[in-house]
């Protein structure tokens, strides 16, 4: 709140701070109020940074993994598509950002197959999350643990 008064609330600096609390609360399982600031970074460091700028489309994916985490699989795939393509265009299809923006999608992919899979069998298991800059599937019962008691396996080896 200090930095959003003292440097203003689209400063690139607030906006970083601003996504960072967002992920925190994310993790600790409060989606709807991490999309709406995550929407809201995101829209900052496009008109402040520029869209191709590697914070917005960190942004962006970041976004669209948690949208994703609400049920919203369709819309969350469709930002990691064109950030991924963006990415790969501005940053280079080695660059870090790019290939953690990948590996998100094909996360995406396929915890809403299985979603659809398991969700026919009257239970919702597969969780995908961003930790720390790696995505990691999550294999859970829904409701049973807290996300820090949860063991957490690559979504793929390579």
């Amino acid at each position: 709140e200090a930095q959003r008064l003292v440097l203003g609330a689209h400063h690139p600096v607030t906006l970083n701070m601003a996504a960072g609390l967002a992920r925190m609360l994310r993790a600790q399982g409060d989606y709807p109020t991490a999309v709406e600031m995550l929407r809201s970074c995101h829209e900052g460091e496009r008109l402040t940074l520029g869209s191709e700028h590697p914070s917005t489309l960190t942004t962006a994916a970041d976004f669209a993994v948690t949208l994703h985490m609400q049920g919203h699989s369709r819309a969350a795939l469709q930002i990691l598509d064109d950030t991924w393509r963006t990415q790969r265009r501005a940053l280079g299809a080695e660059h870090p950002h790019t290939l953690t923006t990948q590996q998100m999608r094909r996360c995406v992919v396929v915890s809403a197959r299985m979603d659809m899979l398991l969700t026919t069998r009257g239970r919702r298991t597969w969780r995908c999350v961003a930790v720390s800059g790696r995505v990691d599937m999550l294999l859970a019962m829904r409701g049973r643990r807290k996300l820090s008691d949860l063991r957490s396996r690559p979504c793929f080896d390579g």
